[in-house]
C-alpha cells in the first residue's frame, strides 16, 4: 500500500531540522532483508520496513529552533532512569546466572 507521509527530523545538538514529504510503502518483515536495511548486531526479527520516496524537503534555519531543556534540566530524571536500568540489568544478569546452574 502506498500512502502520503510527512516526517520531521530534528537534532538539538546542531540545531538542525528537516521537513520531508513524500510517499511511503510498508514492506512486511523478511529474514532476508538486505544488509543495508538491518543493523548487523540487531538480534530481533524485522517486522516491517518503510520505503520513503521523498518528493520535497526543507531545512529550517537554526535560529528558529529553540532549545526546550538544558542538560541540567533533564539530568535529575535521566539519572533516575539510569539507576533503574542498572538495577534491572543486574536482576537480569542474576536470573540468567541462576538458570545456568
Amino acid at each position: 500500500m502506498t500512502a502520503r507521509c510527512a516526517e520531521l527530523a530534528v537534532t538539538d545538538a546542531v540545531k538542525a531540522r528537516q521537513n520531508q514529504a513524500g510517499s511511503r510503502t510498508v514492506e512486511p518483515g523478511d529474514p532476508y532483508f538486505p544488509k543495508e536495511v538491518v543493523y548487523a548486531d540487531y538480534d530481533a526479527p524485522v517486522e516491517r520496513a518503510w520505503n520513503v520516496d521523498v518528493t520535497a524537503f526543507d531545512w529550517n534555519c537554526s535560529k528558529h529552533i529553540t532549545q526546550r531543556f538544558t542538560e541540567a534540566d533533564i539530568m535529575p530524571s535521566i539519572g533516575k532512569l539510569i539507576t533503574r536500568i542498572c538495577g534491572l540489568e543486574a536482576q537480569l544478569e542474576l536470573a540468567a546466572y541462576s538458570r545456568s546452574k
